[in-house]
């Protein structure tokens, strides 16, 4: 199983991915916005298989928080959750998008889709 680092400013937003994720064996990291984000990824990016993140977060939006992060580690697998998928993923900021309304199936789906490498 993975380790995701699951960031969003919505603690109820978070709690519902954590539960998602751990029931289906997963290891979740936490992070509340995108400046916790980027620290913690800088400490344990060897560890993060996957960065779900809400693209509206504080200090630092998670576009912003992708882009340090693609530097960092060009192969980082990112998705974001946000109401507008075209342009983190036409500039190439994410793997995946994921709606801000999205439901458990929809998260399963692209947290395998991404691990199983497509």
């Amino acid at each position: 199983m993975a380790n995701i680092l699951v960031v969003d400013e919505d603690w109820m937003m978070r709690v519902c991915m954590i539960e998602i994720l751990t029931n289906l064996g997963h290891t979740v990291i936490e992070a509340e916005d995108g400046l916790e984000a980027l620290q913690i990824y800088q400490r344990r990016s060897k560890d993060i298989s996957i960065v779900i993140m809400d693209s509206a977060l504080p200090r630092l939006n998670g576009e912003e928080v992708s882009r340090i992060i693609r530097k960092i580690d060009s192969s980082a697998k990112i998705v974001l959750v946000s109401k507008l998928p075209e342009i983190p993923l036409r500039n190439g900021l994410a793997d995946a998008w994921l709606p801000r309304s999205f439901n458990n199936t929809e998260l399963r789906q692209v947290v395998k889709s991404i691990l199983e490498g497509n």
